[in-house]
C-alpha cells in the first residue's frame, strides 16, 4: 500500500461527544481529496442518535460513492472503517497519530 494524502482529525476516547469528536463543532467535517486528477469530497458527520460519526465520500456531482459508514470509537486501535475500499483505494484512521490515511493499494 502506498500513502497517498492523509489529513488530522482530532478523536478523544474520553467525555462527552463534543469532547471525543472536537472537529465537528460546525455539525460535520469535510476534507476535499483528489485521486487520478478526481475530486472528491470525504465528509464526516454525526449519526442521527449522537452516539458516533458516519463517513461517506462523495464525488464531483456530489453523489456518494461511500455512503453513512459508521465510525466506531475505541483505544489505540488503527481503525479500518466499516471496509472503506473504493477504486483499489483504502481509507484508515490511524488512532496513534489523529489522522485519516488515503492508501493506493498497489
Amino acid at each position: 500500500m502506498t500513502l497517498l494524502q492523509s489529513f488530522s482529525f482530532t478523536v478523544n476516547t474520553e467525555g462527552t461527544f463534543a469532547e471525543q469528536y472536537p472537529d465537528l463543532r460546525t455539525g460535520f467535517y469535510s476534507q476535499q481529496i483528489s485521486i487520478d486528477g478526481t475530486s472528491y469530497t470525504f465528509k464526516i458527520f454525526p449519526n442521527f442518535y449522537m452516539e458516533n460519526v458516519e463517513v461517506s465520500i462523495l464525488n464531483e456531482a456530489g453523489e456518494a460513492i461511500i455512503s453513512n459508514v459508521p465510525f466506531v470509537l475505541a483505544e489505540n486501535v488503527n481503525y479500518l472503517i466499516g471496509d472503506i475500499a473504493f477504486n483499489n483505494y483504502k481509507l484508515i484512521f490511524n488512532f496513534k497519530k489523529n489522522q485519516f490515511e488515503l492508501y493506493s493499494l498497489d
